[in-house]
């Protein structure tokens, strides 16, 4: 690994660029309110410095200077590093929770045995051979949550999202994609962005930071495809639909030059 860069007299560090770009973050992202309607999310788009752009479908930036940060007012913007304190308060509050899990499982104890016990003859019947049994990993340290992130989001790429991908170049129906694309959002953040998420006791707020957007950067690659796919699509319905139009306006022509002929010839009869 090459020796660290020496940061020059008076110039920011690396965590503190860092902290920069995330308050700039949370102050440019805009929010909508669940049950907020068409006007009310207009006003919101514009009070974020948009302006809708009805005819051509699209958002388009004000001329507006953007908001000035500094480090006070990044401190200021973005959430606290929790206390020692905090976490372990956190921590005793999650194990009472897991405690009281833990003694419903046991009042249950004697049927869930029951059935347990079925499951593993069964399986040793060799009857349950493709039989998955879930678990959620216990971790002591952070480099134990990152690993585990990481190689559950890779699963996640491989065998979700670019399945999607593929998946979606022979769809035609727009809300069957964008239900499914909601459908892999909502797989992602259950089954991979949750791990930080339960485990935030060990995670610091950049590896945090570090975490979500690797998570969001995988994210996009199912966006993109359905924006590309949705483009194709709506190329394609432009394409029949101008068709059809040309075939209109051939089939006029055409009218139009064998009443001209009937005219001629019955002009020349008369004569």
């Amino acid at each position: 690994m090459p020796p660290k860069k020496k940061v020059p007299e008076g110039e920011l560090t690396a965590p503190e660029l860092r902290k920069l770009i995330r308050a700039h973050n949370k102050l440019t992202k805009i929010t909508i309110p669940k049950g907020t309607d068409r006007e009310g999310i207009i006003n919101i788009v514009e009070q974020n410095g948009y302006k809708v752009n009805h005819k051509m479908k699209r958002l388009d930036a004000q001329v507006k200077r953007g908001k000035s940060i500094n480090l006070k007012k990044a401190d200021e913007i973005l959430p606290k590093p929790k206390t020692k304190e905090q976490k372990e308060s956190e921590k005793k509050a999650r194990d009472m929770k897991k405690k009281g899990k833990d003694d419903t499982i046991k009042a249950e104890g004697v049927r869930q045995g029951a059935a347990l016990q079925r499951v593993i003859a069964k399986r040793n019947q060799g009857k349950l051979n493709k039989l998955k049994v879930e678990t959620t990993p216990e971790f002591k340290t952070k480099k134990q949550v990152i690993n585990y992130f990481n190689k559950q989001l890779e699963s996640f790429r491989k065998s979700k999202v670019l399945v999607f991908v593929k998946r979606i170049k022979d769809l035609s129906d727009t809300k069957q994609i964008q239900d499914e694309r909601k459908q892999l959002v909502a797989y992602g953040n259950k089954n991979v962005l949750e791990i930080i998420e339960l485990n935030d006791e060990l995670i610091e707020d950049e590896d945090y930071e570090e975490l979500d957007e690797k998570f969001e950067a995988v994210l996009n690659i199912a966006k993109l495809a359905v924006g590309k796919r949705m483009d194709e699509i709506n190329n394609l319905k432009d394409i029949k639909k101008n068709a059809e139009l040309l075939k209109v306006e051939k089939a006029r022509q055409q009218a139009e030059k064998e009443k001209n002929a009937k005219a001629k010839a019955d002009k020349a009869k008369k004569k």
